[in-house]
């Protein structure tokens, strides 16, 4: 199969079942390969990456899975095991790489009620639709509640106290919704931490919003972003009219994402991502291919179990990210409001009153994990590209699928067509969506009538809804001069933080402690000193070695990690600053008073590495003492480090 990104190979064994696909990508002059193998009743038990990683999945005799091994994946063989199953086939427990457990409830409705480390039982209307849902971290800020009209449409979104009916508000949000009577959004009011609350208001003719441009298709072309379709109705572009953000997008003959081109104030390239996606898994990214930018030539794999995302391997970090998401809320590995807006862990204002979605999202691609929580009304998304979420929620409402509480989305493009998706919950455990002419098969497998073209819905348990999100915010305040090795350990203490919280159940004395381990792991590429970078402070800050002191640490190997240049925009020796701020927030952390006053007397003549290490060493106490503080490091390190700090 030809298309605009290449072409597609597709090998088939004997019983019809794809043993192997390949993509060509025309614009790498390279080729991509997904192998898969299977047991003798069908079911899917290995999947190859172009990398040489594979994924093995273990089959009961029932045919479900009950373990997820891999191999090429940052040293992790075992993803998670002891995979068991209520009599119907939800899933009640499961063991993480991690050492986490996952225990899921039901009640006698077959409705999820307890999810992870929930201290309250969710709660549900008699039509099925959620009240109230407990923290699957079992922090209680993350409670959630919802009320609907008398249509089903969201009317009110609380959180934490307000979501319990207790005074205060100490939670990430609470939201008001109201719409006309054709489903349009008419006002949106959202209260983001300590933020004051935030109005979208809206007024339509003819099913148009007056403020906004519109195509000869009815498509938005202009609201507080400009949009830009293809010939098919597909978003290709999106930027915000004054040079500080743009997203270019295009898709393979199925109509699916197949190349990213992002571009904002924060980068100092283009990032460019390339999809390989797996038909088995019903169209699932398995690997991104990242050819520019600051992580040119590395790549993500996504690992999947029973249809949602269990783990993600980040090549450039060469680490193992848990990615489960609790199924009512849409919160897990990272939190988000009811339309996929991002609410991060912790308040962010607290350490940046100019917060912006840029800044909590520090060399991340915005929109596709989730979307800017600063915008009430601006833009849900659609193929990983904002639209409008009025035109969302007004289509929801008719039929679509959107993320958890409400269980409706916007169209989708399934086999190269704009279809309506219609949940369904079955019996045998499956559930998900479905397009409306959609002929049901065995173990959850479905395809269009007289097609071998399908997908499969997923068990429930592991049901992920996919996000729908919200659109930027030009704003006044932004952040300067981010270079890119401190934008990138930005980044990856973004990723090392999440994964740490995650693994730990919420942001924890003991999640810290983790973030410290592979902080120093990650930023030294030597753990052989000791459990921290603090302890190598120590040991060489104090007691100098000949020819090789306390600032040859962070060298080896970070200016190859971090491409670190100097002035002249070449690698160089004594281009040492950004790795001060690693040392001493892990000092910090671990309160080495000692230790980095010892490292700093070695450095009095260097004012930049001493005030880079004194905020490093700032920011760690912080975190050392409030956990809460981790979830937000990245946009701490943005905001302290990048943002002011001399380069």
């Amino acid at each position: 199969m030809s298309d605009g990104l290449g072409s597609m190979t597709y090998v088939y064994d004997t019983w019809s079942r794809l043993t192997s696909e390949t993509r060509y990508f025309t614009d790498l002059g390279a080729s991509y390969q997904l192998r898969y193998e299977y047991n003798l009743s069908g079911a899917l038990t290995k999947i190859y990456d172009p990398y040489n990683g594979t994924i093995s999945y273990a089959i009961n005799s029932s045919g479900q899975v009950t373990g997820v091994t891999g191999t090429h994946y940052a040293g992790v063989t075992t993803f998670t095991s002891g995979m068991q199953y209520l009599a119907w086939g939800g899933l009640k427990h499961e063991s993480y790489f991690n050492n986490g457990n996952l225990n899921i409830s039901y009640n006698g409705r077959l409705q999820m009620t307890r999810y992870g480390a929930s201290t309250s039982d969710n709660q549900y209307f008699a039509d099925g639709r959620v009240k109230f849902a407990g923290s699957s971290n079992g922090d209680t800020k993350f409670d959630r509640s919802y009320t609907y009209d008398q249509v089903g449409r969201l009317t009110q979104a609380f959180t934490g106290k307000d979501a319990r009916g207790d005074n205060g508000e100490d939670g990430p949000y609470k939201q008001t919704y109201a719409y006309d009577v054709w489903d349009n959004m008419t006002s949106r009011n959202n209260r983001f931490w300590t933020q004051p609350d935030d109005l979208f208001t809206g007024t339509y003719a003819n099913d148009r919003n007056s403020s906004w441009t519109y195509n000869a298709s009815g498509q938005v072309t202009q609201d507080m972003l400009h949009h830009v379709y293809n010939s098919a109705g597909q978003q290709t572009t999106t930027n915000d009219l004054i040079g500080l953000m743009s997203i270019d997008q295009g898709y393979d003959g199925d109509g699916q994402q197949g190349v990213r081109v992002e571009n904002r104030q924060s980068l100092t390239l283009p990032i460019t991502t390339y999809y390989m996606r797996s038909s088995v898994l019903g169209g699932q990214i398995v690997t991104e291919i990242i050819t520019t930018g600051f992580r040119s030539g590395t790549h993500n794999t996504h690992i999947y179990v029973n249809g949602t995302e269990l783990a993600l391997y980040d090549s450039w970090l060469n680490v193992i990210i848990g990615r489960l998401s609790n199924p009512v809320t849409g919160g897990g590995w990272q939190e988000v409001d009811p339309l996929g807006g991002l609410i991060g862990f912790g308040d962010p204002f607290a350490q940046n009153p100019n917060t912006t979605y840029d800044s909590m999202h520090p060399n991340e691609a915005l929109y596709l994990e989730d979307g800017n929580p600063f915008d009430p009304g601006g833009g849900c998304t659609l193929d990983g590209l904002p639209v409008s979420c009025s035109y969302a929620a007004g289509r929801a409402a008719a039929g679509g699928v959107v993320r958890a509480p409400e269980r409706q989305t916007v169209p989708e493009w399934v086999n190269g067509q704009l279809v309506w998706m219609f949940f369904q919950a079955n019996a045998d455990g499956y559930q998900g969506f479905l397009p409306m002419n959609a002929v049901r098969g065995n173990n959850g497998y479905w395809h269009y009538p007289r097609s071998d073209y399908g997908g499969r819905l997923s068990r429930v348990g592991f049901q992920n809804d996919g996000p729908m999100n919200t659109s930027p915010k030009p704003s006044d305040e932004k952040l300067v001069n981010h270079s890119d090795a401190c934008s990138a350990m930005a980044f990856i203490a973004t990723q090392l933080a999440s994964a740490a919280i995650e693994n730990n159940g919420g942001a924890s004395a003991a999640a810290v402690e983790e973030f410290d381990h592979l902080f120093s792991q990650a930023y030294m590429s030597n753990d052989g000193i000791g459990k921290t970078l603090a302890s190598a402070i120590h040991f060489y800050g104090l007691k100098p070695q000949p020819g090789l002191d306390a600032s040859f640490w962070g060298q080896s190997g970070f200016r190859q990690i971090f491409k670190e240049k100097n002035d002249e925009g070449v690698f160089s020796d004594i281009t040492d600053q950004t790795h001060h701020f690693a040392a001493f927030l892990s000092a910090g952390i671990n309160d080495q008073k000692s230790a980095a006053f010892g490292h700093m007397l070695t450095d009095l003549n260097n004012k930049p590495d001493i005030e880079l290490g004194a905020a490093g060493f700032y920011v760690g106490s912080a975190i050392g003492v409030d956990p809460a503080k981790l979830a937000r490091i990245g946009s701490t390190i943005a905001y302290e480090i990048c943002g002011r700090t001399p380069r």
